[in-house]
């Protein structure tokens, strides 16, 4: 036993070091990091390391638990007063890929002569994304708040809902030489009570659950420890699990529902801190061993089915995500930015396939199929994001065809010619802020956005202020408010535009305006601002919104006449701030060395 321990140290040590290094080198080359998981495994299939089979059980019980803290997670911080906030938008983009992705794969793996049953579970894997790799990259390109961003985790959120979906009736799926019909339905309806047995424990486990981390809480604050929570939150997890196991669900619907029951009572953010570090780790073996089941020779036959699904995922997810948000009225470059981001698939494929090889309702070489696919699609989606910009660049006319049609020439909201009015472009913070003192001062404006939502909620908030004769709220400092009767509501159109149609700069009509605020900090899409407001009329200001502060000085060469960095303001205000504090004790303590030396 003592030498059987010796020798999984050692192998274990070693594929920890092994993923590390080829991590660090996937790094430098700029590859996703699931990828160097996956190819860690390959590297250890291939050098023999994990030819043992208690390294191989110990690995499976791990990449195991880290599969059950994933679905915990995302059970944790998955509610429905999210994915309504997302909107009709994320919702019939992502059913809508659902189903083009899985109706294709599931024709295309029949043509390549799988069995129905293979082909089912080929079209399904290929429909999940990576959630965790799109919000990674969203987040490296401080993207992660913009209008396409925004979709784009909307739509992951709606393939996470249905993922879970699709592994709680995976069970439905199991079957058995010679089974009846009527043993099936059987069967079926045996399952769906256990399915809802299970839902009606986590309903009472919500309870239980408050009154659980809420004790677990205060004692961990009295002894200034978080030990406790960490091992409550471990134990809830495993309790779940063997419930669910123990009615012969899998493992996954109960570590889902366990995060469910615990996502209501108020200590979710505490518990996805203690628990993401032991979810990473679990989950980069699950990768690493996904990894060691690819062989070279077990693919020799595969080859053309792994190219055409990998193409179907890379081109056909994209194009019907364009599509769909087409017919919602979409700009062509928040289509295009949405649709690349569902270019590949991701860990809950891989989940999914590995779970339908655990039931045995396919060989491990539908496994190493959908790994394959993951791993070309993975590898491909990542450049493709990160270059997502530079890729509409060049793919922008030969995809017109799926742009939303050309805008017709703005109309005037009143009867006057527009001349002499502030065009703001982004209705953020800032820009809102800036439109309230233009609307308080009656100064005629054109708000400008490319969140059709946003859009739509300043049309009403005007509509209502415009009915009732309203005054701005926002005073200026130091001047007194106009009366009712002295105030007369200006000229306000609001509308949905997206800044790289061109066409947009005439329906403001730009050439006639006084002023051109930008509020976006998208550097090209400022230097396109500031060009065209110059082209029309040098007479027209042109103040734009830098990122960095190296974009300031670029800004004013091509003609700004004022750029503003928010990062600086915000700076400063704290810095004047801290001047004050910082004399008022000062002061303070001038006023009481001079009472004492009276």
């Amino acid at each position: 036993m003592l030498v059987e321990m010796e020798h999984l140290l050692f192998e274990f040590t070693i594929i920890i070091l092994l993923t590390t290094a080829i991590s660090l080198l996937s790094r430098k080359l700029r590859l996703p990091l699931v990828l160097s998981y996956i190819l860690a495994g390959v590297a250890i299939a291939i050098l023999g390391v994990e030819n043992g089979s208690i390294t191989h059980q110990f690995l499976e019980i791990l990449s195991t638990l880290g599969v059950a803290f994933l679905l915990f997670l995302i059970g944790i911080e998955l509610n429905l007063v999210e994915l309504k906030e997302v909107g009709a938008p994320a919702v019939f983009a992502g059913v809508s890929q659902f189903l083009f992705t899985g109706i294709s794969g599931f024709v295309l793996s029949h043509i390549f002569g799988f069995s129905a049953i293979q082909s089912v579970i080929i079209a399904i894997s290929l429909t999940f994304s990576s959630t965790i790799i799109v919000v990674k990259m969203l987040n490296a390109l401080g993207d992660i708040f913009s209008l396409y961003g925004r979709i784009s985790i909307g739509i992951m959120l709606v393939q996470d809902f249905i993922a879970i979906f699709v592994l709680i009736f995976i069970s439905l799926l199991k079957v058995e030489s010679g089974i009846q019909a009527n043993q099936a339905l059987q069967l079926a309806g045996i399952t769906l009570l256990k399915i809802a047995l299970l839902g009606l424990i986590t309903y009472l486990f919500v309870f239980a659950g408050k009154r659980v981390f809420g004790y677990v809480a205060k004692v961990s604050q009295q002894e200034e420890s978080t030990e406790l929570f960490l091992l409550a939150t471990i134990s809830w997890v495993l309790a779940f699990t063997f419930i669910s196991t123990s009615l012969g669900l899998s493992l996954e619907i109960g570590a889902f529902l366990a995060g469910l029951s615990l996502s209501s009572t108020g200590f979710s953010m505490e518990i996805v801190a203690k628990i993401k570090p032991f979810r990473d780790f679990f989950i980069i073996l699950f990768f690493v061993l996904l990894g060691t089941q690819i062989e070279v020779a077990s693919f020799n036959g595969l080859i053309l089915p792994i190219i055409i699904f990998s193409a179907l995922v890379f081109f056909g997810n994209p194009f019907i995500v364009q599509l769909a948000l087409k017919t919602l009225g979409f700009s062509q470059r928040t289509n295009f930015l949405s649709g690349i981001t569902v270019s590949q698939i991701g860990e809950f494929s891989l989940i999914f396939a590995a779970g339908a090889h655990k039931a045995g309702l396919v060989s491990e070489e539908i496994v190493v199929l959908i790994t394959l696919v993951a791993v070309l699609t993975i590898t491909m989606s990542s450049y493709a994001v990160m270059n997502g910009e530079l890729l509409f660049t060049y793919l922008k006319k030969p995809l017109s065809f799926i742009s939303k049609p050309r805008r017709k020439r703005a109309q005037a909201a009143a009867a006057d010619e527009w001349k002499d009015h502030v065009v703001l472009i982004g209705s953020g913070r800032i820009g809102k802020h800036l439109f309230d003192i233009l609307i308080a001062e009656s100064i005629p404006v054109m708000m400008i956005d490319y969140d059709p939502m946003m859009v739509s909620k300043l049309k009403k908030e005007v509509e209502v202020a415009a009915g009732d004769g309203w005054l701005a709220q926002k005073k200026q400092q130091n001047k007194p408010q106009k009366s009712q009767s002295d105030y007369i509501f200006p000229q306000v159109e609001i509308m949905y535009g997206d800044i790289g149609d061109t066409d947009l700069f005439d329906a403001v009509f730009m050439k006639e305006a006084k002023l051109v605020v930008s509020t976006i900090n998208h550097f090209e899409d400022n230097l396109l601002i500031i060009k065209e407001a110059k082209t029309r009329s040098t007479a027209t200001h042109v103040w734009v919104s830098a990122n960095y502060e190296y974009e300031i000085d670029a800004l004013y060469e091509v003609g700004a006449d004022f750029v503003f960095w928010p990062h600086a303001l915000t700076r400063e205000y704290v810095g004047d701030k801290l001047q004050e504090l910082l004399q008022a004790k000062k002061t303070y303590r001038e006023k009481i060395h001079e009472k004492k030396s009276r």
